[in-house]
């Protein structure tokens, strides 16, 4: 590769303290901005351009990088890569020309190759696969994973998602061949693209490859901007239109989804062509302005509400017009002439996507990434499946699938068509829950005489009852070595008698072995013994959440690769031994943001891992001084299995308050969860002896689950303490109380003369 050069300028004057820096590559220069900008340095210098640079020379001279201690860290990672020339003399060499793109996160480009610009990445949407030619190249939006900043300079080590649309990502299918696909994006290391990662078939399709294979080409690819495309939604030809109904399902749960079912999202909605009807789990206040928009769709047939019609209903029907066709459109379930009760067509059936965090648990933790809270957009309505994209594809024989296993008279047509079962069959194995003995053996003989299903298997979990069954659970070992595409494994939630499972270890190696580089998601069962080689914990190259709960000790001394896991976003910990911790130390685990420890914590888990942490779950049995351990964390919670005791007024060691008080300021801290149960004198006592205008410079929300708004009352009011609580703390430290939806107090009005 070819040195790169830029300018660095004095902000101060012109001169003195100007340089010419000479780095290895491209690579390099961007990695060197990178570990600066993410440096306590970065107020010093600012990045004009790729290739231009302005620092405050006042402050700090970037060409003692090699000589201030300050700098050592920084400097020690690009001795030999990275020299600087003096430019105080007031000359300014002219730089070899370069052709230089921004490697924005967030940015879109177009991907070409770096020894021929006319061959670039082109989506083939008709056959679902990306090729290299000399077609109009598709735009590509490329962002940094873990939670980086968009605009962040991508630097070579960083793993980057490659995305064709807002929903749609590059994939890895069959072969490496690289396509689109929805759902949850994979990820690849940036310096991919030019080390030669991406190679070429002789259909000229782009495929993935983990090392050099000598019958592939072998190609090196380099990012030249590209337009934002327009975004818009595929629409459909008036012959198609023709043909297409459509049943809009809305599970409502106002409890959860209250504030983001809105107008907007209704009126998307209403553009489909042909809706036939609309199916709502509850109608609610919130919904009436949301139903005024349907009634001025033609095509609408009923909007049939999951509920019986109840006396709150009439004040939303008395505000209608006399003329409104939501007067007979609405029909509940006691309208026993209603079509809500008839049988009707469903040629495509779309649930309406409520983006939220799936992957949440009743800890009250947030996924490391969380959604925003609103719907997903309007679906992509098909006549034909085979012009669907794959996600849609499976959107619509899921629902095909569910019709036909629902209705009796429908069910054994697997049995009797070729050709729908080979339609379904992927669908049918995509997901399985073994909740007893006898369905696991089944299940292991079929596989067995057709080794393709276990393809098809992406989310396995089980229950109790299968972990007594010992000759079931053995099968799970030579189950996994089918499961090629398995993404999640969960076991039963509760724990587990140390004598109920055989052997269970080589049923664990068995599921790294042969599932470890797609598995997302596990949740660890009984593990008793064995013998832990390294290249196990290795095996997890995809993992992103791991939930460990067995407490026996590792019987050997276990050596793990740094490297190991390294995509590890969420570790809960419900129960383990401490020889389990020092196989967790022993890993870098660089992509680690989130700890859920239900245990009393770990000082050495913390001292290790804790400041890349910024998000902690710990209960208030612990007596580890978290904030010091973990000093980026965002988001605490504080969780008790019991009841708080208060005795004279006073609270035992180890309580809340205790793991709340620090030295220093804590300067990145912006929400506390208080997932307790205790009387009120308890959280008196909590206030009395924690004091968060010390320390918590960053602290915007306190949550506690405990708390209850009173009713819209003067008396009421006056009598609740959290109401008193919640203006103190907006007032002296503008700090927001909420309870446990988020909810915080406002204040009403008060008329005075």
């Amino acid at each position: 590769m070819p040195l790169f050069y830029a300018y660095i300028a004095n902000i101060g004057d012109e001169e003195t303290f100007r340089w010419q820096a000479v780095f290895a590559s491209r690579a390099v220069a961007d990695e060197w901005w990178r570990a600066l900008s993410a440096s306590p340095h970065a107020r010093f210098i600012k990045r004009v351009a790729p290739g231009v640079y302005a620092q405050d020379a006042t402050q700090r001279n970037l060409s003692d990088l090699f000589d201030i201690p300050e700098l050592k860290p920084i400097a020690e990672m690009f001795r030999g890569r990275v020299q600087f020339a003096d430019l105080n003399d007031g000359a300014v060499p002219t730089l070899p020309p370069q052709e230089v793109t921004n490697h924005i996160s967030g940015g879109w480009y177009h991907i070409r190759s770096i020894s021929n610009h006319a061959l670039c990445w082109h989506y083939d949407a008709a056959e679902n696969r990306i090729r290299a030619s000399g077609d109009e190249p598709t735009p590509f939006r490329i962002s940094i994973r873990n939670g980086v900043p968009e605009e962040t300079i991508m630097a070579s080590k960083d793993r980057i998602t490659l995305y064709i649309s807002s929903h749609l990502h590059v994939d890895i299918g069959q072969s490496g061949q690289l396509q689109a696909r929805a759902g949850s994006p994979v990820d690849f290391k940036f310096h991919q693209l030019e080390s030669g990662d991406f190679a070429m078939f002789e259909d000229a399709s782009v495929v993935f490859v983990d090392a050099a294979d000598s019958t592939l080409r072998l190609m090196s690819w380099e990012l030249f901007p590209a337009p934002s495309p327009t975004q818009h939604e595929t629409t459909i030809e008036p012959s198609d239109a023709e043909n297409t109904t459509l049943v809009v399902v809305i599970e409502y749960r106002e409890y959860e989804y209250g504030k983001v079912l809105d107008s907007e999202y209704f009126a998307a909605i209403a553009t489909l062509p042909n809706i036939l009807y609309l199916d709502l789990s509850v109608l609610s206040d919130d919904l009436h302005p949301c139903l005024r928009i349907m009634e001025t769709v033609p095509s609408l047939i009923a909007i049939r509400v999951d509920e019986i019609r109840h006396p709150d209903h009439d004040q939303f029907f008395e505000a209608l017009a006399a003329d409104s066709p939501l007067h007979t459109l609405v029909q509940f379930k006691d309208d026993l002439t209603g079509i809500i009760n008839k049988y009707r067509d469903n040629r495509l059936r779309y649930e309406a996507d409520f983006i939220h965090d799936a992957s949440s648990t009743l800890d009250g933790i947030p996924a490391s990434k969380p959604a925003v809270g609103r719907l997903s957009p309007p679906p992509l309505v098909c006549t034909r499946i085979q012009g669907a994209l794959p996600d849609d594809q499976d959107k619509i024989i899921a629902n095909i699938v569910y019709f036909v296993s629902s209705t009796s008279h429908l069910s054994k047509l697997c049995f009797v068509s070729k050709k729908f079962k080979a339609l379904v069959t992927p669908s049918l194995y995509r997901s399985l829950d073994f909740d007893h003995p006898k369905n696991i053996v089944l299940y292991a003989e079929r596989i067995t005489g057709q080794p393709n299903l276990g393809s098809y298997l992406e989310d396995l979990s089980h229950s109790i009852a299968l972990v007594h069954g010992a000759d079931a659970l053995v099968q799970l070992a030579g189950i996994f070595v089918h499961t090629t595409n398995l993404k999640s494994f969960q076991a039963p939630p509760t724990d587990l008698h140390r004598n109920s499972s055989p052997s269970p270890w080589a049923v664990f190696t068995s599921l790294a072995q042969h599932t470890g580089r797609t598995l997302e998601k596990l949740e660890v069962f009984v593990l008793l013994g064995g013998v832990e080689p390294p290249a196990l914990w290795t095996s997890f190259e995809k993992l992103k959440d791991l939930t460990w709960r067995w407490g026996d000790p590792f019987q050997h001394e276990v050596v793990v690769p740094h490297d190991a896991m390294p995509l590890l976003e969420k570790l809960t910990l419900r129960q383990y031994d401490p020889s389990f911790v020092r196989v967790l130390i022993q890993m870098n685990l660089p992509s680690l943001t989130t700890i859920v420890d239900l245990t009393d914590g770990n000082d050495a888990l913390l001292k290790h891992h804790g400041p890349k942490i910024t998000t902690l779950l710990i209960t208030e049995s612990t007596s580890l001084l978290v904030l010091n351990l973990c000093p980026n964390i965002r988001t605490l919670t504080i969780l008790s299995y019991k009841d708080f005791l208060v005795c004279d007024g006073k609270i035992s060691e180890h309580k809340a308050s205790l793991i709340l008080n620090h030295a220093e300021d804590h300067q990145h801290l912006a929400k506390i969860r208080f997932k307790c149960q205790m009387p009120m004198k308890g959280w008196d006592v909590v206030r009395k002896q924690w004091d968060p205008s010390s320390g918590y410079s960053a602290l915007l929300e306190i949550q506690i689950y405990d708390i209850v708004w009173p009713e819209n009352t003067d008396h009421a009011i006056g009598r609740n303490v959290w109401v008193k609580w919640s203006a103190q703390l907006l007032e002296d430290h503008n700090i927001k109380l909420t309870n446990s939806r988020g909810d915080a107090w406002v204040q009403r009005f008060k008329l005075t003369k």
